[in-house]
């Protein structure tokens, strides 16, 4: 399509501008919308009862980055009782070592400029990620692009993950900034693949993007992945070598409350619904995920469609994992970008809406708190934001087309 439009007349393009107009005026209003709802459910969400620690605006995970830091530069264990005794609510750093050497900066700020300045960041790289992933829908508002900008990362605040993430401190969308800027960008001031490492060796899960890399035939920028978390990896050992040991032989493969319904991973839905033995099924689903996922995530990139690649390995990463909590699914946002297009369909904006409707809907705290007698609708709210992303993944496999 967009090659069919460079080739018309100035006059042919600006009827077509035109004729898709009352598609990006449905976007502005489904991002409209969309922010507003998300201040609703997140009115609903924090006006409940819940335990004091859900009451308060304090940003938990950060916490328990901040303490591993602390932990790390005082020579103690991250993983034991040092970092627990400085939390109010004693949270388990589950990270490798070096996640703590990479947090320790940001133990020289109190719990206030911490928690404002990583508030901060991750709304700029929230800002980053959307201006990259859906440049071809704001590129179209011209001067109104910075406006269309701030709307649209409202919207994309709206959503259940994207709350939860600032809510909690989280470091998901750092994260998928790393993948996005080091896939997506055409030129890098940095070696290609150095961000992917980064990323990789304080969480694994991104390390899904090293074969993607790889396989997308960009070698050197595998090698650069491979080599940034090797390296830092190392300097973990070397700056903790107990707290590594432990990690690499025994915290890696002890995940914390899988059966939990805010983990929406293929293993956690799986366990959920399955009373007896369910590895199996485990290990067939993700190897079905990762084998179609993977071969149609690089079908797409050698295609020229980068951002639907990137969108697939990303929710690819999210299934397997054997957790993936309902903040960790930020890579929804890539792929409402891949739906929404150039914004000039209408009905792929409807789709798009009605997906990111279903995440600011909060439907898994739906089954789980409002349902008490439980029942197949309550697992399958529950079970929901983990199903929709399976759907997606399917969904971004193929043309998109309704």
């Amino acid at each position: 399509m967009a090659r069919v439009l460079d080739e018309q007349t100035p006059d042919a393009r600006v009827d077509a501008d035109r004729a898709s107009r009352p598609a990006t005026a449905l976007l502005a209003t489904s991002a409209v919308v969309l922010v507003g709802a998300g201040v609703a459910c997140a009115f609903w969400m924090y006006h409940r009862t819940p335990p004091p620690p859900l009451r308060r605006f304090d940003l938990g995970d950060l916490a328990v980055y901040r303490a591993a830091g602390r932990a790390i530069t005082h020579g103690r264990s991250v993983y034991g009782s040092y970092v627990h005794d400085q939390l109010r609510v004693p949270l388990p750093f589950i990270y490798p070592p070096i996640a703590a050497l990479l947090a320790a900066p940001l133990t020289y700020l109190g719990e206030t400029p911490a928690s404002l300045v990583w508030t901060a960041v991750n709304v700029v790289l929230l800002g980053v990620v959307v201006r990259i992933c859906f440049a071809p829908v704001l590129d179209r508002f011209g001067r109104r692009a910075p406006i269309a900008l701030v709307v649209a990362v409202g919207a994309m605040a709206a959503l259940s993950p994207i709350e939860d993430h600032l809510r909690f401190g989280q470091v998901g969308i750092p994260l998928m900034a790393c993948c996005v800027l080091d896939c997506m960008l055409p030129r890098t001031r940095w070696p290609r693949g150095l961000l992917i490492g980064i990323a990789t060796a304080f969480k694994l899960v991104p390390g899904i993007f090293i074969p993607y890399l790889a396989l997308t035939r960009r070698w050197r920028a595998a090698g650069v992945a491979v080599a940034t978390f090797l390296g830092l990896s190392l300097l973990g050992v070397a700056v903790a070598p107990s707290d590594s040991w432990q990690f690499w032989t025994d915290k890696m493969f002890q995940p914390t409350s899988p059966t939990f319904f805010t983990n929406q991973s293929l293993e956690g839905i799986l366990e959920r619904a399955i009373s007896g033995p369910w590895r199996l099924a485990w290990v067939a689903s993700v190897a079905a995920v990762v084998t179609f996922g993977m071969w149609r995530a690089v079908v797409a990139s050698l295609a020229g469609d980068e951002l639907r690649g990137v969108a697939i390995t990303g929710l690819v990463g999210v299934l397997i994992s054997p957790v993936s909590w309902i903040h960790h699914l930020v890579w929804i946002i890539p792929a409402l970008a891949v739906i929404v297009g150039r914004g000039s369909d209408k009905r792929r904006i409807a789709l798009a809406f009605l997906l990111a409707a279903l995440f600011v809907a909060r439907l898994p705290y739906v089954g789980h708190d409002e349902l008490h007698e439980r029942g197949a609708l309550a697992s399958l709210l529950e079970d929901s934001f983990g199903l929709l992303c399976l759907g997606v993944l399917v969904y971004l496999t193929e043309p998109l087309r309704l």
